[in-house]
């Protein structure tokens, strides 16, 4: 019986042959390729590299926003003023 090839995963298959651009082994670059190919490096803003955690913070200050204005609006109206303590009487005019 003749003896099995170990199976090799495709991450560990090193390709025979690079392909490299003209302009790394010293010929000259393709014309039809822009000058500006190469974009210049621009970090991943905050709110796009946790997106996740922005929406559940949006909910939350939204939920709690809501809430505050239904608590606001659902208040009992302020109790009416008291009467006055002394009885003040009423004199009659002349």
């Amino acid at each position: 019986m003749a003896a099995k090839r170990p199976v090799v995963p495709d991450r560990l298959v090193v390709p025979k042959r690079l392909v490299v651009p003209r302009s790394f082994r010293g010929g000259k670059p393709d014309p039809l390729l822009e000058l500006d190919a190469v974009k210049a490096y621009r970090p991943r803003s905050m709110v796009a590299q946790h997106k996740g955690l922005t929406v559940v913070f949006a909910i939350l200050a939204l939920a709690l926003v809501a809430y505050f204005i239904k608590s606001i609006r659902a208040s009992r109206p302020p109790p009416p003023a008291p009467p006055p303590s002394v009885y003040i009487d009423v004199v009659p005019p002349k």
